[in-house]
This record gives C-alpha cells, structure tokens and sequence, in this order.
C-alpha cells in the first residue's frame, strides 16, 4: 500500500537527516516507527504525508507518487493524526469527526445522508460513538484521542499515519489507543503507521517495526525478527541503556561497587537483583560461603535470609530492610579490614 524507494530525508538546502530509506507497509498492518530522539522520525512522518519534498527516491500510496497529488487528491489517500494538542473550540465528537468527510462534501460542505452514516460508524468503531454530543473540551486525553482517529476513519483512506498517538496518555489508556489501532489495522483493512516512543508496547503490539537510526538506515521487519538481528543493541547508540533479548525490555546499566553470592531463583531474585543494583551491589548466583550471602526461601514467612559464611546474620520479609541490612554489614566489614590493614592501630 505505502512503498518508500530509495528515499532520503532532510530539510531545504541539501541537509541529509537520513539518506536511502526503503520500506512497505501492507494493507491490514500496524507498524510503528521507532527511533532515538534526532533520528529522523518526524521528518520521515512529514515526507511520507508530502508535508516537505523529499530530497530524493519516492513515496509511493498504492502506486500514486505524493509529491504528484495535490492536496484534494493527497486527503483521499492518506488520513494524518498528529501529536498536537487538539483545539477545536466548541466543536462536539461528531462535528470534529464529521470534518473527516471534508474531502468529500464539496464547497458548501454539506454532508450526505452516506456522509452521515460514515462519521457514526467511525465514532461507534472507535468506541466514542457515546460521547457523539460531547464537547471535546469535557473529554478525556483519551477519549479526544480516540475523537482524532474517528476523524481519520471517517476520512476513509485506505493509509492512516499518526504521530505520537499515545504521547500525554496513562498506561492503561496507551494500551487501549494501541488495541484500538491494531483491530482497525485487522477489521477495516486499513495500513496504519504510528511513530512512538513506547518500544515495550511497539514490541507486543505491532505486526511490523521502522526503526530508524541516526542517519539511516531503516529496519523493516517483525518484532521478533529484528530482536533476534540485534538491532535494538544500537537504537540509542549509549552504553547506559541497554536491551535484554530475554525478556524484550530495555534495562539501565548499573556501576557495581561490590557483590553478593546468591542461592535462589525465580521472580523474588529477579526483584532483589533490581533492588540492589539500585545501590551497586551485584547479586550472582555462587556456592562462595566465605563471606556474607543471601538465601532465598519464596515459602517462609521471612523468605531472606543472609548469612555470614554458614552462621544466620538476619531473616527479612522487607526488600527494603535487607538492602540496608547488607549495606551496614558490607560497610562494617570494609571498616573491619582497613582497621586490620599491616601498620595500623
């Protein structure tokens, strides 16, 4: 449906933000578009919606070229959400929705009896039809974003492009605008291609990743696909971020000033060796009894115990208390060797 060839991207004067870009989106398809900040996604978003000219290569909606339509032409093809806040004074759901068949009802504006019967099914496809008599101002962050993409449906495209729809929104709600797109993407047939920032909700929701780096290039594929390539390693191009392939999350990189021998596993590690890291203590799993270590009993009433060597130090239910227990003990024990240090009294 939207085909990109050879393109390069950037600003008036010659100015390359990102050069040689190829990609399709299919019809049916979510895709979103991923990249650090400067990379090159709003420009690529303005160029694909013929906002500014490229300055080589083509976009291409259903083998018509952008930079060939005119504006009237351009609005039949290809429906534009972007991140911009809404201010329509006064207007209600149904009137904003109802600009959508702008391209459609002439002059005059005057809509159809077929125009009127397309903006109440967009606004009941989009789950707003409710609030059809609202004044958008009463409405929620959600609930006006969910006005916006009724607008694109009812401007009946067969390609939708948002900007940052869930940029302002809850969780729960970023959630519920990226669902709502993907039964739209499935149910009307629709290519639909968002840029975000949310990577974890693009990694479980999306049936294709853009993810474009710092002066290109461009990578196509399926979540799974382009985790398994390695290309997330690079997206932000810094050492402090880094992506866990194994969960399909991005973790920080701690400094550690110091470890601790482990025996245990399952969900309890996993949040113990968060909870330390915090502080720059490393938890590893290791049989090394020489000092102080940690044992977990996920069925004991106070399932941390820490030792020191094979004697019992402290039991602790609290993350919180043994963090700081370990802290106290860890520092004694510098103190301890510094004090039995050769030379000193």
């Amino acid at each position: 449906m939207l085909d990109i060839s050879d393109l390069t991207i950037g600003y008036s004067g010659g100015k390359v933000v990102a050069p040689n870009l190829n990609a399709t989106l299919e019809r049916g398809n979510l895709v979103c578009l991923l990249g650090a900040n400067g990379t090159g996604k709003s420009t690529l978003i303005r160029t694909l919606c013929g906002f500014q000219p490229a300055l080589s290569g083509s976009v291409t909606i259903g083998g018509r070229e952008v930079a060939t339509l005119n504006a009237h032409d351009l609005a039949k093809e290809l429906s534009v959400v972007l991140t911009d806040r809404l201010s329509v004074p006064n207007a209600t759901v149904e009137e904003l929705v109802g600009y959508g068949r702008s391209p459609y009802t002439g002059f005059l504006g005057r809509m159809s009896k077929e125009d009127r019967a397309m903006v109440a099914e967009a606004m009941e496809c989009c789950q707003i039809a409710h609030k059809r008599k609202e004044l958008l101002s009463n409405l929620s962050d959600g609930e006006r974003q969910k006005a916006v993409i009724a607008k694109a449906m009812a401007q009946d495209t067969p390609l939708i492009v948002l900007d940052e729809p869930t940029a302002f929104l809850d969780l729960p709600t970023r959630v519920e605008i990226m669902q709502l797109l993907r039964t739209l993407a499935s149910k009307s047939q629709k290519s639909i291609l968002m840029s975000t920032h949310d990577m974890e909700l693009a990694l479980q929701m999306a049936d294709k990743l853009w993810i474009l780096h710092r002066n290109g290039p461009l990578d196509v594929g399926s979540p799974e696909d382009l985790l398994l390539s390695g290309v997330f390693n690079n997206l932000f191009g810094q050492t402090n971020v880094q992506f866990d392939v194994r969960t399909g999350l991005f973790k920080v990189a701690y400094e550690y000033h110091a470890t601790l021998p482990v025996a245990g596993h399952g969900f309890h590690f996993t949040l113990l060796r968060r909870a330390f890291a915090r502080r720059g203590i490393k938890l590893e799993h290791s049989a090394n009894r020489d000092s102080f270590w940690l044992q977990i009993a996920t069925h004991a009433e106070k399932p941390y115990t820490l030792f020191f060597e094979e004697v019992p130090v402290s039991h602790h239910k609290s993350i919180d208390e043994l963090v700081d227990k370990v802290e106290q003990c860890q520092a004694k024990q510098k103190v301890e060797a510094v004090a039995s240090e050769p030379g000193r009294s």
